[in-house]
């Protein structure tokens, strides 16, 4: 009996399995990993790397797990690498960005349709009784969502790249490679102690108010926000007086009760960033961290560079706090960057 549900299982599993890959991919995945490399005519380390760069596992010799779209992918990544304006590893660096960034937005996109599914009685019903059709019913109504979510995918990425080039194009006419910026972090008081306790739906739910409303502020004063780590936000603005409003006024609003998230904490510093894979690097950005880590809650405090810049803002100042010992720093003079008046 147990192999034979056993058998059962794997055959609805690989029923939903070849589903999906219709849908996702145009067809269900028949091509083994030689397969790929003998049609893409691409050597077997390189299609590994750039498999891994995707963010994919290994898969076993002789399982079928690809498409022809791999191989197309595959070559087109081959183009992309010989390519004499891009140098050695653009394409593996293309890869990982896009692998990390795509997986996090399939997630996110997988998670709210789940949810969906997952409160209509009609469809949970007809699982229990016929796994098969609700599988095919599933499927159908995602595939009706996809070339709209694809095509505003498409949409937002040209937007960002135009907003990305734009501002390259104005360090370049510059010429200040180095120009300073100001990045921040905030980041939730206690997050590790608040939420063990507390149920998946209200962390989602946390997480989501502190995510939107964070990224609001700091877009809404023309920052950019570099990524979210759930309990954080990262983020950095070109001028230290708009860091500085956007960094108080996120101290402001998590403070009140019309946010329904726990205090935060804002730190920021001011210099010049090395910019890679979408991220940002570099002393300016650690700085900015250990900033927050001293910062009370519902405050702000920054490094010596960015107080500085506070000598010319209009009802903004920055004050020495006391001197703390941090890791990697020895000792830190921060200042509490508040509105005067």
């Amino acid at each position: 009996m147990v192999g034979k549900g056993f058998s059962i299982r794997r055959r609805r599993s690989a029923i939903g399995s070849e589903l999906l890959e219709e849908v996702f991919l145009g067809e269900a995945a028949r091509l083994t990993r030689d397969d790929v490399v003998q049609k893409a005519d691409v050597p077997l380390e390189r299609t590994r790397m750039l498999w891994r760069a995707l963010g994919f596992p290994d898969s076993q010799p002789g399982e079928p797990a690809f498409t022809q779209s791999d191989v197309e992918a595959l070559r087109l990544a081959a183009r992309i690498e010989n390519d004499q304006l891009l140098g050695d590893g653009v394409a593996e660096l293309l890869a990982r960005v896009m692998g990390q960034s795509m997986n996090r937005l399939a997630e996110a996109l997988t998670e709210m349709l789940t949810d969906l599914m997952v409160d209509d009685a009609g469809l949970i019903d007809l699982a229990a009784k016929e796994p098969e059709k609700a599988i095919r019913e599933a499927v159908n109504r995602t595939d009706g969502l996809l070339p709209d979510i694809e095509w505003l995918m498409t949409y937002a990425w040209r937007r960002h790249l135009l907003a990305a080039a734009q501002r390259a194009l104005g360090g370049a006419a510059q010429d200040l490679p180095d120009e300073p910026v100001a990045v921040g972090f905030c980041d939730i008081v206690g997050y590790t102690t608040l939420t063990r306790d507390m149920s998946g739906q209200d962390l989602s739910k946390l997480v989501e108010v502190f995510e939107s409303s964070a990224s609001d502020i700091v877009v809404g004063r023309g920052g950019r926000v570099i990524k979210t780590l759930g309990d954080e936000v990262m983020f950095v603005i070109s001028t230290a007086e708009a860091a500085a409003r956007v960094a108080l006024e996120l101290a402001e609003t998590f403070a009140s009760d019309a946010v329904r998230v726990p205090a935060v904490r804002v730190g920021l510093a001011w210099g010049p960033a090395l910019t890679h894979g979408g991220d940002l690097f570099g002393p300016v950005v650690n700085l900015a961290s250990r900033c927050t880590g001293v910062a009370r809650p519902n405050t702000v405090a920054c490094d010596r560079e960015f107080a500085a810049q506070m000598d010319e803002v209009d009802g903004i100042e920055a004050v020495k706090l006391r001197t703390f010992r941090v890791r990697g720093y020895g000792h830190l003079a921060p200042y509490g960057v508040r509105r005067t008046g």
